[in-house]
């Protein structure tokens, strides 16, 4: 069951997320992959998981850019890097 309210694309891409390797990160492209939709809509993947009501329960943080950026996180940019730190990944990709 999902957790969380949210549109139908939101909970298929907070469960994508919710999927993502512990000590790992995952691109917004990988994200929208997996859920089967467009790839122009990867931004539109990055605006979901920022929108996710469980900032401390979903691993917000280990969304990364495709180029292995620390793009936005809600929780605050200079948050994300310990997080993941914090998990074991030496650096993002």
């Amino acid at each position: 069951m999902p957790l969380g309210p949210g549109t139908e694309f939101r909970e298929r891409a907070w469960a994508a997320l919710d999927d993502a390797p512990y000590s790992g990160t995952v691109t917004y492209g990988e994200i929208t992959a997996r859920i089967d939709a467009h790839r122009a809509v990867a931004r539109v993947v990055g605006g979901a998981i920022g929108a996710s009501p469980l900032l401390n329960v979903r691993p917000c943080y280990r969304g990364i850019g495709a180029d292995g950026s620390m793009t936005r996180y809600v929780g605050g940019l200079d948050r994300k890097p310990w997080q993941l730190t914090r998990e074991g990944v030496a650096q993002a990709r």
